[in-house]
Parts: C-alpha cells; structure tokens; sequence
C-alpha cells in the first residue's frame, strides 16, 4: 500500500499517524517495544475463537395478535395528516442540515433521500449508504424486525442504484442481566445474521451500546442497520420525485400488512400486530429491477416503508407536484394506504417510457396508480376520494414536526 499517500491524506486533516506494522503470513500475532518482544499471541482468539458473550437469556414472547376496528368510512386525510405529524415520520433536516453534506464536492444525493450518494474521488463509481431500525417492532418481534431492517437498507440502497457490499450495526439494549433483554439481543443478532446470509452481504463492524434505561425502565430494542453499495458508474442523479405528466405506478403487493405498522401504533393506539417475515427471494429479485431502473434512468423511486403508501406518496411529491391516483380495484383501504412490510416501491416514469416499465417488471406485481400533476394529491377508490392534500402543505407537516428540537 502507498503508505505516504495515506500520510498525507492524515496531514491535511491535522491528524497524527504512526506506521505500526504490518499483515504477514502466519497464525500469531506479534508486537515489539524499543526492540524488544512485548508479546506473541495467537491470532485465533483474536477471530473465530473469540469468546462468545453468554449470559442467561429467555427467548422473546410471540408479539401478540392484533383485532382491528372496523376501518370503514374513516377520515382518511386526518390520519394521514396524524402521521405526517409523528416525529418517526418527520423530516430530519432540522438535524442533518446542521452538517456539511458536501463531501469534497462529491455528493450526488444528500441527506433526505433514501440513501446517500456520493462519488469515490477520481471516478464515476458511486458509494451509497443509508442507516435502517423500527425499534417498535423490535419491541415486538426483535428477531424479524432486525432482519426488515436489514431488508429496509436493501430497499434503500437499491433506489439509489446501489448493489449492497457491506453492513455494520450498531445494537442499542438495555441490560442483558435482564434475561428477557438478553432474549432480545440474542434474537435481534439472529435476525441480521439471517437476512445478511440471505441477501449475501458480509457484516464487516458493528458496536454494542447495553444497559440503556432509565428509573429501571429498558429501551426498545434498536438493532440499528448500516449498509452501504456500490454504483458501477454514476451518470445522472437517482431522482426520488415524480415530474408533472409522469406515469405513476406500484411495484409490489396492492397492499401491505398493518401488523406493528406506524398506522396501528400512532393513529389507532394499537401496539400489537405481528411483523412479518421477509421474503428474501421477492426482496431481492424486485431490488434488482428497481437497481436497473434508476441506473439506466428510467424511473422516480421510492421505498414503501413506515406510514405505508400514503407516506411514500407525500415523498414522492414533495413541496411541488401532486399526483391524482387510483387505488387497485377492490383495495381494503387502510392497508394499501398505510399497510406495511414487504418489498413495494412507488416508481414514476415519463408515459413513453411506461412500456419500458412494464417489460422490466415482468412476472412481479406492478399496477398503475395514475398521473402526476396539479398542486394536491388525490387519491380514490372505487370511485370515491380517500386523500385529498395540498402537497405544500403535507411536506410543511413533514417539515415541522421536529420542531420541538429547536427549543430543546
């Protein structure tokens, strides 16, 4: 390695560095002291026969079913409106927007996207990262919500355009004395380790961070997922918002599961309902088209996750273009609306390229919503409006939900 460059990448900086060793052939590690050997250990120890953490642990409890209300005839708009107001849900840029985003000069996509992207100095290759967790259903269910949060992070990635090559994480819990919060850790790491062989993503770092609670009251599970991928060659910005005249469609199931959803939790007061299982294989066949799509480009994308479509579609609008949409003939509202869970994408695409669309999602369920335009979102089902938003005043929802932070 070119041991004076990285010097002076350190020097730049400000920082100190000292060349300290080297990686050579062998099973022992070695270290030396003003010429002195300070010690010789084996490198096993040090890696597969590492001591394992072991303490008592009770597996988690099923997360307990959940019996919904009759959802008919609801204010659909107010519950949109309830969610675009829950801090989960909110916009972060009063946090990020405190930081400089513009790395060298190389950022593609900055904070607010589904992932980052920014370019490997010297080339056209992207490298894109985004950071995932539903600490609510890890509180539920810790095993399957870490692997959706590992799911979420391909979803993320893949609407940038990126091939996932890496995960860390970061495992918030609270004391594992506690054998029930050491049940949950030991399921949490079982759930990453699941979706990470799945999806064939090596975990190459992680932190632990236990014994967080307060007057004897743990914290809600929060594996937290980092993945970062790779874009061969960056040629244009991944767009992540509908254009007036575009095509709007859904790819993926015309609804989602309302179980441990943001919807239950924050509008209805439920918090129950189990998280599903990943379907590794759907996961990762429909990130494949959406990865071809946004590089060739061919489509506005974005993930479906908390909040559901209703929430993807404010996304998708932001401060400027509504959209009037459909939903798919015979829908149950709330959960094409608000369900969550499993691999569903909003994809916007110019009309002429709408045959484009269809042949690459061939043999996946795709169903178009509508037309982009106006200055409201609208949506209807079965001849009868369901949503009707200004979409200036849905994103200032958005925006102002964080504000409590500035009197913080």
């Amino acid at each position: 390695p070119d041991v004076e460059a990285v010097f002076a990448v350190c020097r730049r900086w400000g920082l100190d560095v000292t060349d300290i060793g080297q990686v050579v052939a062998g099973h022992e590690a070695v270290a030396t002291f003003a010429g002195r050997e300070a010690f010789r250990l084996p490198v096993e120890p040090l890696v597969e026969g590492a001591p394992r953490y072991d303490r008592p642990w009770v597996a988690p409890l099923a997360a307990p079913p959940v019996t919904l209300p009759k959802l008919m005839d609801r204010d659909w708009n107010a519950d949109l409106v309830t969610l675009l107001r829950t801090p989960q849900l909110a916009s972060a840029r009063r946090i990020w927007e405190q930081y400089d985003q513009s790395v060298g000069n190389g950022t593609v996509i900055g904070p607010g996207a589904d992932a980052a992207l920014v370019l490997v100095p010297g080339t056209r290759i992207g490298l894109a990262a985004t950071t995932d967790c539903n600490s609510f259903a890890c509180g539920l269910d810790p095993h399957n919500g870490a692997a959706q949060a590992v799911a979420e992070a391909l979803r993320n990635l893949a609407c940038v355009g990126a091939e996932p090559v890496g995960v860390t994480d970061c495992l918030n819990f609270g004391s594992p004395e506690n054998p029930e919060v050491m049940g949950q850790l030991v399921a949490a790491i079982e759930g990453i380790a699941e979706a990470c062989r799945a999806f064939e993503v090596p975990v190459v770092s992680g932190n632990v961070s236990l014994y967080n609670q307060t007057c004897g009251h743990e914290i809600l599970p929060t594996p937290t997922v980092g993945m970062v991928g790779l874009v061969p060659e960056v040629r244009h910005r991944p767009a992540s918002r509908w254009q007036p005249g575009d095509s709007v469609y859904l790819l993926g199931e015309a609804e989602g599961d309302l179980g441990a959803s943001r919807y239950l939790q924050r509008v209805l007061g439920i918090d129950a309902g189990p998280v599903p299982d990943v379907d590794y294989s759907a996961a990762r066949t429909i990130a494949g088209v959406v990865r071809d799509l946004v590089r060739l480009p061919l489509a506005a994308v974005r993930d479906i996750s908390d909040g559901g479509l209703a929430v993807a579609l404010v996304a998708m609008a932001g401060d400027g273009t509504g959209a009037i949409l459909e939903l798919a003939e015979g829908a149950h509202v709330a959960r094409a609306l608000f369900g969550e869970w499993g691999s569903r994408f909003v994809v916007a695409v110019p009309r002429d390229w709408e045959e484009g669309l269809v042949h690459a999602a061939r043999g996946l369920p795709l169903s178009r919503l509508g037309v982009a335009g106006g200055d409201r979102l609208i949506v209807n089902c079965a001849g009868r409006q369901v949503i009707d938003l200004d979409v200036a005043e849905a994103s200032r929802l958005g925006e102002e939900a964080l504000s409590f932070l500035e009197s913080a």
